[in-house]
């Protein structure tokens, strides 16, 4: 039965908890006796839902499905998992517009997809790429300072497009084609129809 000043509850087959005043006072407070575990439940009759929990091995807290399937985060209004705006399946894959990712991270639009990278003003922007042994031994850098984008291969800064939109090779040659192949400078002529000559640079 409610009452004007009832913390807790039951309406119409509702729990509602009152935030109560105060400092610490809080709408919800679930606790287990033990140090580590599930803390709730949320699921139907057939099992299918969410758990909250926390392992006090590390101190993490954690949220999952009850039986393995993916956990959906959907926003607005709709029943099930109308609108659903993100995906994490039960191999670890993330979609984000996406509804069943093959990939480790896949993101889905109609329309252009834009995802943005943003550093401080005299900072830089980092995409790496390595493996186990090494997790950046190759990347694409933004240098907000001095406005330039450069590709590092092996650890090392290898080409780089500066401000002014000229490209720069650090350190090394440039290789292109293979045999028989390279780059074609081809003249194209001049408004009075003069053809000029064309020369093919190959087995660079």
């Amino acid at each position: 039965t409610a009452t004007a000043h009832s913390f807790v509850t039951i309406e119409s087959s509702r729990l509602s908890i009152n935030r109560g005043t105060g400092t610490g006072a809080f709408p919800l407070i679930v606790r287990r006796t033990d140090a580590s575990g599930i803390v709730a439940e949320f699921s139907n009759s057939g099992g299918y839902g969410v758990y909250l929990g926390q392992n006090g091995a590390t101190g993490e807290g954690y949220i999952r499905t009850a039986t393995g399937q993916p956990l959906v985060f959907t926003t607005n209004s709709g029943s099930g998992i109308a609108n659903e705006r993100v995906r994490i399946d039960s191999a670890g894959r993330i979609g984000i517009g996406e509804n069943n990712p093959t990939r480790d991270i896949v993101i889905k639009k109609s329309g252009s997809v834009q995802v943005s990278l943003v550093g401080a003003t005299n900072q830089n922007v980092f995409l790496n790429f390595g493996d186990t042994d090494d997790d950046n031994i190759g990347g694409i850098n933004y240098d907000n300072t001095n406005n330039r984008l450069r590709l590092r291969a092996n650890t090392n800064d290898a080409v780089q497009v500066k401000s002014n939109g000229n490209m720069a090779i650090n350190d090394g040659d440039l290789e292109i084609g293979t045999s028989g192949h390279g780059i074609s400078f081809a003249a194209t002529g001049d408004s009075a129809g003069n053809q000029g000559s064309s020369e093919l640079l190959d087995d660079y």
